[in-house]
């Protein structure tokens, strides 16, 4: 800043990136601000969860939350070809290596048109619009869903069941 000459070439920078230094490799991992941390008290950085989960192309969208929550949910979507049994595989089979507090346990699929607006012109999601935009499935997932995955955790319930269920989340409105 100008007349501020300890602005001028700091030794450390505060940018709200988070990630690693590895000897000169310097790998970035999300930012600050948009860390989930889960009712369990894990950081999870959901650029994370969300690599993982378009690793393989299949899906056009997918922004990760659950801050304050036992699990993670997802908000999805694909072209209209796939099948939401064909999107159920695909999560499962991109988080497979991630560790059980970093799964998305709950997604909804939205309409292609329903993202209008909620992407930056470089491509990042606005992740405040999206959440108050969609605030409704986070209810559901929220409400309904809790003791519904408390249940499945303790292995009361079969997948089949398990599938039902969160196939209704999906298409709660």
């Amino acid at each position: 800043y100008l007349n501020q000459a300890e602005s001028w070439y700091p030794e450390e920078v505060r940018t709200g990136d988070l990630g690693e230094l590895e000897g000169t490799s310097l790998s970035v991992s999300g930012r600050n601000s948009h860390l989930i941390i889960s009712s369990f008290g894990r950081n999870i950085s959901p650029e994370w969860v969300e690599s993982e989960l378009c690793s393989k192309p299949l899906l056009s969208h997918c922004v990760v939350g659950g801050s304050d929550r036992p699990y993670l949910y997802a908000l999805v979507s694909a072209p209209d070809s796939v099948t939401d049994r064909m999107l159920q595989s695909h999560i499962m089979a991109c988080q497979k290596d991630l560790p059980d507090y970093a799964q998305v346990k709950v997604w909804h699929r939205l309409k292609q048109s329903q993202w209008q607006g909620m992407y930056t012109a470089n491509g990042r999601p606005r992740r405040a619009l999206i959440f108050q935009t969609f605030k409704h499935f986070v209810k559901v997932v929220i409400v309904v869903s809790q003791p519904i995955i408390k249940i499945i955790d303790n292995g009361k319930t079969n997948q089949t069941k398990r599938r039902l269920f969160f196939a209704r989340c999906r298409h709660e409105e």
